[in-house]
């Protein structure tokens, strides 16, 4: 659905449920239903993703690459600095406790 949007800009919903039934310029997408599709829109706009505009009926769905821009760039970072969080010496900050032997706790 996002590479949709990139490549055709804003479209309707009904391009885009017509473009998973295959029938925009010929190409083939994979089948989806309406419902699939529109819980989809929902959950890519509340991420900002994409953004919609209401004309009468019909609403509109255009990708945000700027937020997609943004996200990308953060989870690059994150990706970045994983030596700095996951290759600290272990141990070295928390000191072991000892193992303890629940049979000696019960005798007691």
């Amino acid at each position: 659905m996002m590479e949709l949007l990139a490549a055709h800009g804003e479209m309707p919903v009904s391009a885009i449920v017509a473009a998973f039934e295959g029938e925009l310029h010929g190409e083939a997408f994979e089948n989806r239903d309406i419902s699939t599709i529109s819980r989809n829109l929902t959950m890519l706009k509340q991420q900002g993703f994409v953004t919609s505009r209401r004309e009468g009926q019909t609403k509109y769905y255009t990708i945000n690459l700027d937020k997609i821009q943004e996200e990308f760039e953060s989870f690059l970072q994150f990706l970045k600095t994983a030596p700095e969080r996951l290759l600290q010496p272990i141990g070295r900050s928390a000191k072991p406790q000892p193992a303890v032997d629940r049979r000696q706790r019960r005798s007691k």
